[in-house]
């Protein structure tokens, strides 16, 4: 039995949340270990270097995942 173009457009759709979801999920504990206290704490100008550095990615974070979001959705758009 065929499923409906609706239903199929909404399993797609769910999927494409569930990826979107996982990636973000991974960017997060990513970040998460690479945080400057998440090894052996560094002192004096390297911390400051780590903490920066961090800081940097922390900032560049969202675009990333927004980033891919879109580039997903125009991949699943072209393929349909």
């Amino acid at each position: 039995m065929a499923l409906s173009p609706q239903r199929q457009d909404t399993g797609l759709q769910d999927a494409l949340q569930r990826l979107k979801f996982a990636f973000r999920d991974a960017v997060d504990k990513t970040m998460d270990d690479l945080s400057p206290g998440a090894a052996t704490p560094p002192t004096g100008a390297s911390r400051e270097d780590a903490t920066a550095g961090h800081h940097e990615l922390s900032r560049k974070q969202s675009g990333l995942v927004m980033a891919f979001n879109e580039s997903m959705d125009d991949a699943v758009a072209t393929e349909l």
